[in-house]
């Protein structure tokens, strides 16, 4: 029977781990920027009862009203997710 966790299986995983990570937490970060950018904006056209969850696409249907912050937050979510 072969051995199912052995070190090349560890390795790839832990390679894997290393270049996923950064891309995660600059996906992390740019919606965190999101939410307190825009939360007043998403409150405004989209959902007023929202606290913290902020759908992006709500918010381009309104994007000439949005407030500059939030269009630069928005901006730079898509761009981080596009990566």
């Amino acid at each position: 029977m072969q051995q199912i966790v052995g070190p090349r299986w560890l390795g790839a995983a832990f390679v894997t781990f290393i270049v996923a990570t950064p891309a995660f937490g600059q996906t992390t970060s740019a919606a965190t920027k999101l939410r307190s950018a825009c939360l007043k904006d998403y409150r405004t056209y989209c959902d007023a009862s929202a606290r913290d969850s902020i759908q992006p696409a709500c918010l381009r249907q309104y994007w000439s009203n949005l407030s500059r912050g939030c269009q630069q937050a928005l901006r730079a979510r898509e761009s981080a997710t596009d990566d």
